[in-house]
């Protein structure tokens, strides 16, 4: 019955999913990269916060720039 009509909604809900995937992506290479520097250097947990919460922003400012420009 609905078959033939585009749902705009499918489409957002796809660019949210990719936006996750997005997201833990980065996070997961920087939890990397942040645990092979806690072998050499000690680092506190703050910075290693701080720089899994950039990582998120930096994929949310990467999947803004593909999304909307």
């Amino acid at each position: 019955m609905f078959e033939g009509i585009e749902n705009p909604l499918n489409d957002i809900a796809m660019q949210l999913v990719y936006l996750g995937i997005l997201i833990i992506v980065f996070m997961v290479i920087t939890a990397i990269i942040l645990r092979l520097i806690q072998k050499v250097i000690r680092v506190h947990r703050e910075i290693v916060n701080f720089f899994l919460g950039l990582a998120g922003l930096g994929a949310t400012y990467i999947w803004i720039q593909i999304t909307f420009m």
